[in-house]
């Protein structure tokens, strides 16, 4: 997400892929007993902090002004 070019690629992949793990998170707090290594607080802790990350990427991955302009200019071209 550093490199600009590639920046809403990675946003799209980064949010596509903390969908995909969020039914492992739900199973995880749902048979928290196969998880005794891992304190049930931190289980439930993980749903709310994935809500944010996932705000995070969208917020880093929105085309600026400015980037709309220039990809409108290349699509005309």
């Amino acid at each position: 997400m550093l490199w600009r070019p590639t920046r809403r690629v990675a946003g799209i992949g980064l949010v596509l892929l903390t969908i995909a793990v969020t039914p492992c998170h739900i199973n995880m707090l749902q048979r928290a007993d196969l998880f005794t290594s891992i304190p049930l607080w931190a289980l439930w802790v993980r749903l709310p902090i994935q809500v944010a990350l996932l705000a995070l990427i969208a917020w880093c991955t929105k085309l600026e002004r400015e980037d709309q302009q220039s990809l409108s200019y290349y699509r005309a071209i």
